[in-house]
């Protein structure tokens, strides 16, 4: 639940740039376009999540599973955030 406290804002942000980098006809298509492929990003991170931490779980538990699924959930938004930062200028 918390995760929509950051992720509110980042949409917000995200969608702004994505609409107003398209021209006034195709505004809706990018709209359209930028959600959903945040659906289909989400979907794809708890499948990927959710597998690990069930694989890693059937052999070494659950507390084991739950700390790769952190690990690689860190490692994802570290690389996003520099990423993001050595993003040029607009």
């Amino acid at each position: 639940m918390l995760i929509y406290l950051g992720l509110g804002p980042v949409m917000a942000l995200s969608m702004d740039s994505v609409v107003s980098a398209a021209p006034p006809d195709r505004a809706g298509a990018a709209s359209a376009l930028s959600e959903t492929s945040v659906e289909f990003g989400l979907a794809l991170g708890v499948v990927v999540l959710g597998s690990t931490g069930t694989f890693v779980q059937r052999g070494h538990g659950f507390t084991a599973g739950l700390a790769v699924v952190a690990v690689i959930g860190a490692t994802v938004l570290l690389s996003l955030a520099i990423l993001a930062s050595q993003r040029p200028a607009a």
